[in-house]
């Protein structure tokens, strides 16, 4: 919305891109959507340096002009057309830098607020479509993508292993498999969306929102395993029983985080926003996390009151490892924040993406393995007579 009585309208932000060193070039068109105009009009478009952007939002919006460092005049035609481009060149020595551009209309040549539909393209020096944040982001997923791939053949042949003693998996392996599965499809689908991006400038969107959703899925399903762990299931109970009332508190905190996705995706271009989940979201799944991590501890106390030495052993150690992953993404977010914007995006995915590998790699060995968890859980029932682990009673 641009133009009309209100001041708020007299500026608005349109979109930014991180250059790297070297010429990159920019271009835009406009057209109004409504009211439509009776005669053209012209307005500038502006574009402003990372290093003068606080003091550009920090000023009232008719000042702001003299931050800009450059800008451009569109002519908007009558009627809803399109404008014709108009383009321009930006150029860095030293390092990357974010380029932010805007319109606005201090003139009041538009009478009242009128909706304002643009297109923005902006290349690097090399024509890549890549933002100086994105840049390498394509390799980093190849990478990944081949390590989820060999952690899938391993983890499904540490399976195979296993159901040859047991003769099936437990529940919680087929969870942790379904967490394995949701994380190679959330690669899959991010890879996809990044080589089309490349040449396209906008990716294949569906699949971009389908990889967050199902990364999202993945910390649900994760944090849910570890909290019925924490409450008893597989240590004091073999089967959920009371504990079956986690699974709506689950469904609705899945649900939160994909109406995050969506949220998210929505402010995808925001100016504040170099990675997934920066801002509001970022602080948001922050204090989930957190309260996570509060019910999570809350439950190993709990369960630790009805337990012996042993698995009081045991629990100890699975506290300070749970807590480190519910505290993991709260530390990488503030962490990530220190970096340049350029590189955050990149420090997150290759942050959240080892700490996700290091969990399944935990849990692997901690499910399909005879270490603590098995000596003192009800997996271990399946490797005895009558199915029944020493000192607890099989539920009916």
């Amino acid at each position: 919305m641009l133009g009309g009585p209100r001041e708020m309208h007299r500026w608005k932000y349109l979109s930014k891109f991180g250059y790297d060193i070297g010429t990159g070039y920019w271009r835009v068109r406009m057209r109004t959507v409504r009211p439509h105009l009776t005669e053209p009009i012209k307005i500038p478009v502006e574009v402003y340096l990372d290093n003068d952007w606080d003091a550009v939002e920090r000023a009232d919006y008719c000042e702001r002009s003299r931050y800009r460092k450059t800008s451009r005049f569109v002519e908007l035609p009558a009627n809803g057309e399109w404008s014709g481009w108009v383009s321009g060149e930006l150029s860095q020595t030293v390092r990357p830098h974010v380029w932010y551009f805007a319109v606005l209309d201090c003139g009041e040549q538009l009478k009242s607020t009128t909706r304002i539909k643009f297109e923005f393209i902006a290349n690097q020096e090399n024509g890549s479509e890549f933002s100086a944040e994105l840049r390498g982001t394509r390799g980093i997923v190849w990478v990944q993508l081949v390590i989820s791939v060999l952690f899938t053949w391993f983890f499904a042949k540490e399976c195979r292993k296993f159901v040859r003693s047991a003769d099936s998996l437990h529940p919680v392996v087929i969870t942790l498999a379904c967490a394995i599965g949701l994380q190679f499809c959330s690669t899959v689908f991010e890879l996809i969306h990044l080589h089309n991006y490349n040449n396209n400038g906008y990716g294949v969107k569906p699949l971009d929102v389908l990889s967050e959703i199902c990364g999202m899925l993945v910390e649900v399903l994760l944090s849910s395993l570890l909290i019925l762990i924490a409450l008893g299931y597989t240590l004091l109970h073999s089967k959920l029983g009371d504990l079956d009332v986690v699974i709506p508190i689950v469904f609705i905190i899945g649900v939160v985080h994909v109406l995050l996705v969506g949220f998210g995706k929505i402010k995808d271009d925001a100016s504040y926003k170099f990675y997934e989940n920066e801002g509001v979201v970022g602080y948001i799944l922050v204090v989930i996390r957190l309260l996570l991590a509060a019910w999570f501890l809350w439950a190993v106390n709990e369960t630790r009151k009805e337990a012996g030495m042993k698995l009081r052993y045991f629990l100890a150690k699975f506290a300070g490892l749970g807590m480190l992953y519910f505290f993991s993404y709260p530390v990488l977010f503030i962490i990530t924040g220190f970096f340049a914007p350029y590189y955050r995006q990149k420090v997150m995915l290759v942050g959240w993406f080892a700490i996700k590998y290091g969990v399944f790699a935990w849990m692997t060995s901690m499910f399909l393995t005879r270490g603590d968890y098995f000596q003192v859980s009800t997996l271990n029932s399946s490797f005895l007579p009558g199915g029944v682990r020493p000192g607890l009673d099989k539920e009916e």
